[in-house]
């Protein structure tokens, strides 16, 4: 018996669709009104509005991905090979990036509030995520762009609200495919 099929666990496509359903349920015109409200970069909450808008993405694809860390009533990826080539990618990604914000030292102590609770694999900026990019990855590339502090959060807001173009076809797929089901 190989490594593949000893694992108990989602499938590749209940994981996919497990994460594509709570990401869209967290995408509402309700919930992006209230995350939308982002404070000056001046403000001390500006840095901890934006870890937790990482966070909320960020979690649900470590939920996703490895959920046995945090419950083991819903287990993680049944692939373990694929789930350990994506963590090494994404891990290898993210070590690139340790460079904090030019940010009051304040806003750091929010931030990591933010961290804490409820708890994500990292529990400071500077740690390297596992299972998705890191913060200071979405950072880094906002910067890179050219982009103020004010314009790296909407970017950051952005990537935490962003519903790939493969879902929508997805959808559209599974929904041509069930116009022609006739429940025979």
């Amino acid at each position: 018996m190989n490594k593949r099929t000893k694992s108990k666990g989602r499938t590749n496509a209940e994981a996919y669709e497990f994460y594509k359903e709570h990401i869209r349920s967290g995408i509402d015109p309700k919930t992006l009104k209230s995350i939308a409200d982002i404070p000056s970069p001046a403000s001390p909450t500006f840095l901890g509005k934006l870890v937790g808008l990482w966070k909320s993405r960020y979690g649900r694809r470590q939920d996703t991905i490895d959920h046995w860390r945090l419950n083991d009533t819903n287990p993680s990826l049944a692939d373990t090979i694929a789930k350990e080539i994506l963590v090494a990618r994404t891990r290898a990604h993210n070590a690139l990036y340790l460079t904090l914000p030019d940010l009051p030292a304040s806003q750091f102590a929010i931030a990591q509030v933010q961290l804490a609770s409820p708890p994500v694999e990292v529990s400071t900026l500077v740690d390297v995520p596992s299972y998705g990019p890191s913060f200071l990855s979405l950072w880094a590339d906002a910067k890179s762009q050219g982009l103020s502090d004010e314009e790296c959060a909407q970017s950051i807001l952005r990537w935490r609200c962003h519903e790939p173009v493969g879902w929508l076809r997805d959808d559209e797929r599974k929904a041509k495919s069930c116009r022609f089901w006739t429940g025979r």
